[in-house]
């Protein structure tokens, strides 16, 4: 349901930003999987996983945000930060 992922990646961005990064990646992980093709919801699941250290969790959100994507700068620049 894309209206449901759009706030639960509204959520998620504001428990990213509280440094809730864990409760964040909670709500970012239901909002992609509420809504598969949502690019953004993958790119943010892939910023919050950065901020908990889970860099192999990022780098898997952050790669299907650019396999959806591909011109997602921001998903772009964030995966080549996980790989880092």
């Amino acid at each position: 349901r894309p209206d449901r992922a759009d706030a639960r990646v509204a959520l998620g961005r504001v428990l990213i930003a509280l440094d809730s990064s864990d409760a964040g990646a909670r709500e970012l992980a239901a909002a992609a999987a509420d809504a598969p093709d949502d690019a953004w919801a993958h790119t943010w699941l892939g910023v919050a996983r950065i901020d908990a250290g889970d860099a192999r969790g990022a780098t898997d959100a952050l790669a299907t945000a650019v396999r959806l994507a591909p011109r997602l700068t921001e998903a772009r620049l964030k995966l080549a930060e996980a790989q880092a």
